[in-house]
């Protein structure tokens, strides 16, 4: 009888062990999911964070937009990160971008969006550096829109390539834009600044002063030498 009850605390135990793991757990925190008028494309963009208690790749997402009471508007598979497959430790955060398109988005309103992402098997670990960004956004047209984003290297070592990325905000900081700028030929020295002309493009501008959506500030980082 005591070695059954020893073999039954045994098990209790590794049980609890087991379900105490630590794993990666990703949240989207904040996210914008528009259909632009008598179109049948738009945009999808969310803020995502690691709120698990170990570092994970940012595996594929899924992506589902609703209307009305929870009816599903469509599915995307594949969703990645900007850039492709980060590592994040525990409460960073990276961004989401996604062009939508289909017949069933005309003249249809999304009502909400959850994007579901799991851990990756692998992907890419970035070294990262803030960036300052400034809005160039006139009134009153939507044609020439950007984003000023501005990288100096205070590194002591030339940085070839790399991942611009840039997130707009609304006052109450949600995520209302996101755009992502690439470069892999050009080396930035030491000391050396350089800016980046990012693209509100027309729709996007045009939906947020038809439905005043106000860009307040702008938050970029520069994602360089990914290694697998």
């Amino acid at each position: 009888m005591k070695k059954l009850t020893a073999l039954i605390l045994s098990v209790l135990l590794i049980c609890s062990a087991a379900t105490g793991l630590a794993e990666a757990v990703f949240t989207v925190t904040s996210q914008s999911a528009y259909v632009y008028p008598e179109k049948d494309t738009g945009a999808y963009f969310a803020r995502v964070e690691n709120t698990g208690d170990t570092g994970a790749y940012f595996g594929d997402g899924k992506l589902e937009l609703f209307k009305g009471q929870n009816e599903k508007l469509t599915s995307v598979d594949y969703i990645s990160s900007n850039p492709y497959g980060i590592w994040l430790e525990p409460g960073e955060s990276t961004y989401v971008s996604e062009y939508l398109w289909g017949s069933e988005l005309l003249r249809a309103t999304v009502s909400d969006a959850k994007l579901s992402v799991a851990a990756g098997e692998y992907g890419y670990r970035y070294r990262k550096l803030p960036l300052e960004a400034e809005i160039e956004m006139p009134d009153g047209q939507a044609y020439e829109n950007y984003v000023n984003v501005t990288f100096t290297n205070t590194t002591d070592e030339i940085i070839y390539g790399g991942a611009i990325v840039c997130a707009l905000l609304d006052a109450g900081g949600k995520v209302i834009f996101v755009s992502t700028n690439s470069y892999d030929t050009i080396g930035v020295h030491p000391g050396s600044t350089i800016t980046a002309k990012l693209y509100v493009d027309y729709d996007m501008a045009l939906y947020f002063q038809t439905n005043n959506i106000e860009p307040a500030r702008a938050e970029a980082v520069l994602y360089y030498d990914g290694q697998l």
